[in-house]
């Protein structure tokens, strides 16, 4: 994924946006006060894979600090932590902050042989690419069962496709995880397709999104308490525009679902689009006016299944340096390369993501609480 160095704690925020935005207005939604927490079960009953299928995945597609390569800033089968530690650091949050007593860290054993009969309520699946057919029998069993399941961007997906119509192409023959949020493609296609070179300079390439909330519920319900837990004080440009803001990267382009159909409560917007990174309107618009939802959810049998189109959890491992960085990483001038967030590593000045993903860490927390409170 691109990984551009925007810190969107600094510079002028601008209070217009592109016309994609005004989709708003005829949706004509009801958003009401900051909702109340309800309370949470007792005992830990959410579960995070932390796959060795997937780590082995990424450490056969991604170098460690090799200049020569498109991404000279990965660090190998460690690039699958920055995903799954944005998860953990957000987990980690949360139990700090008494939302939730406590969290577990799950194998690929497990899920095949374990998690069907174990007492979790809410598991966590963290761009999970490369899961056997077993593990995604025993998942699609246990949410069945009333299991709860949040999944991101490439989890249980075949592969990537080379184009739309390729992913269109490549319809399921076999029961996959991705049918659990009513996808029935086996591969995904990127916002990447729509370019990956930034056209102006200072700008995100055309298929950089972010996030445009359309359904204060569900999913998206507790954005604002988690923002602020004490006052439930909104994101600064989500009452007025909807936008939950940090990502600015890829996203998987869900394929045909209208900006109304029930299960969204998401879209992308397209980062160039915005006046509040662009209010001078000198970046060129990205041109793709279909709708892609972001955020979606949806009941499967007697359980849930919420899935993110694209990989905040990302972003976060970045700015909490989950997996640690190379020493030549301009996004981490002077820094401390160890995993996780050291002193040096705190500022602006030695981490250029400091500050990027309050918002992003809102929404994911949202989630997870909507799916450990949900029957």
């Amino acid at each position: 994924m691109n990984q551009p160095s925007k810190n969107l704690g600094k510079g002028d925020r601008g209070l217009r946006v592109a016309l994609f935005l005004l989709l708003c207005a005829a949706w004509q939604l009801s958003w009401g006060a900051p909702r109340d927490l309800p309370a949470a079960p007792t005992g830990n009953r959410i579960a995070i894979l932390d796959s060795a299928r997937t780590k082995a995945y990424f450490s056969l597609h991604y170098n460690t600090c090799d200049l020569n390569t498109a991404d000279p800033n990965a660090v190998g089968p460690m690039e699958y932590k920055r995903y799954w530690g944005g998860w953990e650091e957000v987990l980690k949050e949360l139990q700090a902050g008494g939302a939730i007593p406590g969290y577990d860290s799950i194998t690929d054993d497990f899920v095949t042989n374990g998690l069907v009969r174990s007492s979790y309520k809410v598991l966590i699946l963290s761009n999970s690419a490369n899961m056997s057919q077993s593990m995604v029998d025993a998942i699609r069993q246990w949410v069945g069962n009333g299991g709860h399941l949040l999944a991101t961007f490439g989890s249980g997906y075949d592969a990537a496709a080379d184009s739309t119509s390729d992913a269109l192409a490549s319809k399921s023959s076999k029961n996959s995880l991705e049918q659990l949020w009513q996808d029935s493609l086996s591969k995904y296609v990127t916002t990447g397709t729509l370019g990956m070179d930034p056209p102006v300079a200072g700008s995100y390439p055309p298929g950089s999104v972010e996030t445009m909330v359309t359904q204060a519920s569900g999913p998206t319900a507790y954005i604002c308490r988690f923002y602020d837990p004490v006052n439930g004080t909104c994101p600064p440009y989500y009452p007025s525009l909807r936008l939950v803001l940090g990502y600015g990267d890829l996203g998987i382009m869900l394929l045909g679902r209208s900006q109304n159909y029930p299960g969204s409560y998401a879209f992308f917007a397209f980062a160039n689009n915005l006046s509040v990174y662009d209010p001078a309107n000198i970046w060129p618009d990205t041109n793709y006016d279909k709708p892609l939802p972001a955020v979606v959810a949806s009941p499967y049998k007697k359980g849930w299944a919420v899935y993110y189109a694209y990989a905040p959890e990302f972003i976060v491992g970045l700015e909490f340096d989950a997996a640690g960085h190379c020493s030549t990483d301009p996004n981490y001038p002077g820094g401390d390369t160890a995993p996780w967030q050291q002193d040096a590593d705190t500022t602006w000045e030695h981490n250029h993501w400091v500050g990027r993903t309050t918002e992003l860490r809102a929404l994911m927390k949202s989630s997870i609480y909507f799916l450990l409170t949900t029957p």
